[in-house]
């Protein structure tokens, strides 16, 4: 009950809760790695991303075989401007799942930030011929709009994704790859419509 009511105030943005949640739910089964996982991610929430990514190491070292985020560690990379690194910490992951939209679209995100622009319109490419055969994630391409600076491109997608209850929107609250569009009037009413 610790660890769900830590995931409850994690995506609710009240991270310090989240944290004594998860705490007490570590303290009962230390080696539990979806709970040390979501410890990791809380200084990625609030916007610190050494420590983000050192607690995802040391987590993950505890067992190689776990891997609930597999963007997590090029999130935390993006983030903090390590930008080829990042674009490598998603390539890694994506030998694995060389289709997976949600790593296309964290690569795209990347590089666009990275002005590697001849890539980013060739991952769109990709993404755009993807949706004729597959399901997208209307989420995360908001997220590699929102990378590639077009912000109506990214909110018209999160208005895709609340239509179609995108489970993904929980985190529209905390991540901080939206925090570009957050002084935008539209992801505001969004986030109000959500009741976040």
């Amino acid at each position: 009950p610790h660890e769900l009511l830590g995931y409850y105030w994690e995506v609710m943005g009240d991270l310090d809760r989240a944290q004594r949640e998860l705490e007490i739910a570590q303290r009962a089964a230390p080696l539990t790695s979806v709970v040390n996982m979501d410890l990791a991610a809380l200084p990625y929430y609030r916007r610190n991303y050494d420590q983000a990514l050192t607690l995802y190491n040391q987590y993950h070292n505890l067992d190689s075989e776990f891997v609930p985020l597999p963007f997590f560690p090029a999130q935390a990379y993006e983030r903090k401007g390590a930008y080829d690194q990042a674009i490598a910490a998603a390539q890694q992951t994506l030998k694995s799942s060389p289709d997976d939209p949600a790593l296309l679209a964290l690569i795209g995100y990347a590089q666009a930030r990275a002005g590697k622009t001849n890539e980013f319109q060739s991952l769109k490419s990709r993404l755009d011929e993807m949706q004729h055969h597959r399901y997208v994630s209307p989420f995360m391409l908001a997220l590699f709009y929102t990378g590639g600076g077009d912000k109506d491109r990214g909110l018209a997608e999160l208005d895709r994704a609340f239509v179609i209850h995108d489970p993904q929107l929980i985190w529209l609250n905390v991540d901080p790859e939206f925090d570009p569009l957050r002084d935008d009037p539209r992801f505001n009413e969004l986030l109000r419509r959500l009741k976040m």
